[in-house]
């Protein structure tokens, strides 16, 4: 549930800054959601 609403908090602020001109940041925010998505390597749901 934490992983979850942490996700949730960074998308809210990721549209926050890009709404008030924040581009920049936004961008490192949007990476760094991209990260958490990102599977552990080893972790793969390939069979």
């Amino acid at each position: 549930m934490t992983r979850a609403l942490a996700l949730a908090l960074m998308r809210q602020a990721r549209e926050y800054l890009g709404a008030i001109g924040e581009d920049e940041a936004s961008l490192h925010l949007q990476r760094a959601i991209d990260a958490l998505l990102k599977p552990a390597p080893g972790n793969s749901a390939q069979a």
